[in-house]
């Protein structure tokens, strides 16, 4: 199974450069209404991660709310909830 793919709203902005430093895609869009976060969901296959329980929400099974507040916390509860890969993939 291939490694998912983020998208991170304005919220996220050290789990991104985590998630990168870790060899995930991470796109992280710094300043976007819900409705362009939405519209950057089209047409690929990102998980949207966010703080925003509305924008999860109308982002369906494709939306991930995260309620931890601190980058750690964040880590774990994605390895714990999706299987993130907490260990750099050093061949890449």
């Amino acid at each position: 199974m291939a490694d998912p793919s983020f998208l991170l709203d304005g919220m996220l902005g050290s789990l991104s450069r985590w998630l990168r430093l870790l060899g995930y895609d991470a796109e992280y869009v710094r300043d976007a209404s819900d409705r362009e976060m939405l519209s950057l969901l089209q047409g690929n296959d990102r998980l949207l991660l966010t703080r925003d329980r509305q924008l999860a929400e109308r982002a369906g099974d494709r939306g991930v709310l995260i309620t931890v507040t601190d980058l750690n916390s964040q880590l774990v509860w994605l390895e714990n909830r999706i299987g993130l890969r907490l260990q750099p993939d050093l061949r890449r």
